[in-house]
């Protein structure tokens, strides 16, 4: 959870050792965010070296479920329209966050555009570990629709839709959006052994 944000106040504030040149984006908060996320990187890589030098088998993995929390003026300004006028393609580029999957031992080494939602089952199965069915239905949803966000879905032809136009007319998705409510809200009913492994 480092450098989650906000970036206003005075708690967590640090030293701006990094500056931003273009004034449109020279704000307090952005500079809190940039100089935060060199710290956090920092933090990374003294992570990784420590687990370079252990001998259990580790993955970490790295990933950032949105952008940060910086206003909507600095993102206009970044962009050159207001962000109310971006459309679905840039919407998608604009929540996009990178991740990393790192290991101590050998992995497939591959880029993938994929989004959070199928992040765990993917680095289990890259552990080989145990896969729950749910695990197993979302790598199989991901193969169909590598990302599926609170704004868009995109297409394994890279199409991307808004979340309101693809959702409902398409078998894969209605599944995903049952199951999901089964999982979280519809406990009673729920079947554990799906969702859950023993």
């Amino acid at each position: 959870m480092q450098n989650h944000g906000g970036y206003s106040g005075k708690a967590g504030v640090v030293e701006p050792k990094i500056t931003i040149n273009d004034p449109a984006l020279n704000t307090f908060e952005a500079q809190q965010y940039v100089n935060l996320a060199k710290i956090s990187d920092d933090a990374f890589k003294m992570l990784v070296e420590y687990f370079k030098a252990i001998d259990d088998p580790t993955i970490i993995v790295m990933f950032g479920d949105h952008q940060p929390p910086l206003p909507n003026t600095f993102y206009s300004n970044q962009f050159g329209k207001d962000v109310e006028e971006l459309s679905t393609e840039e919407k998608a580029d604009w929540y996009s966050t990178p991740y990393v999957i790192w290991a101590n031992y050998d992995i497939e080494e591959k880029e993938l555009d994929m989004s959070a939602n199928y992040l765990s089952s993917y680095v289990m199965k890259i552990a080989g570990n145990k896969l729950t069915g749910y695990n197993k239905f979302l790598l199989e949803l991901q193969k169909e629709f590598p990302v599926i966000s609170a704004v868009c879905y995109k297409d394994k032809d890279g199409n991307i839709y808004s979340i309101d136009e693809k959702a409902e007319d398409n078998d894969l998705l209605t599944s995903y959006q049952m199951l999901q409510y089964n999982q979280m809200f519809d406990t009673d009913n729920r079947v554990d052994s799906f969702f859950f492994l023993k």
